[in-house]
């Protein structure tokens, strides 16, 4: 019983030390070192750690990291990311594609769209983000829209609701 008690003890000093975030009462945005919003050089660089926070299935970063926190439904943020996490990170054998990154076009202003493929090479889930640049230089998520073709999946904009499952990408997938 000992034994068992010291166990979760240090399991749980593992996890709040592997959080290693400074959250205050003052409102301040949390910093994680492994998603340091704060110090994204560019649009791109910020776009992919908040999808790196998505396919780690860590929400709350996000609801920070929106434009306005208090107009975001936390509840059915925290349910897309993990559903979609869960999508993304269960299954090796879709392939992902980032749009912008394998793209002529380098505009950063409209965004950046994130593909994955299932193995039969149809078009699966669909992950959309848009940061904009406050005057202090620092980026927030302007818009963010999970789309799925999956039957099962829900398709969410954040801020917004629900949007249709079929988003028009302009890419040559072979």
């Amino acid at each position: 019983m000992q034994l068992r008690i010291v166990f979760s003890f240090l399991v749980l000093s593992t996890f709040l030390l592997s959080c290693d975030s400074d959250t205050t009462s003052s409102g301040k945005k949390p910093f994680i070192k492994d998603l340091p919003f704060s110090k994204a050089k560019d649009a791109k660089e910020y776009a992919d750690l908040v999808l790196k926070s998505i396919k780690s299935n860590r929400d709350k970063p996000l609801v920070f990291e929106m434009k306005n926190p208090d107009a975001i439904n936390h509840y059915q943020l925290k349910r897309f990311v993990g559903m979609y996490s869960t999508a993304l990170i269960g299954r090796d054998d879709w392939q992902e594609y980032d749009i912008y990154a394998q793209s002529k076009n380098k505009d950063q202003s409209i965004g950046f769209d994130y593909a994955w493929l299932e193995p039969k090479g149809r078009l699966g889930l669909q992950i959309y983000i848009l940061p904009k640049q406050r005057e202090t230089g620092e980026y927030f998520i302007d818009k963010l829209e999970f789309r799925s073709r999956i039957d099962v999946m829900e398709c969410r904009g954040f801020p917004g609701g629900e949007i249709s499952n079929y988003k028009k990408l302009d890419f040559n997938w072979e």
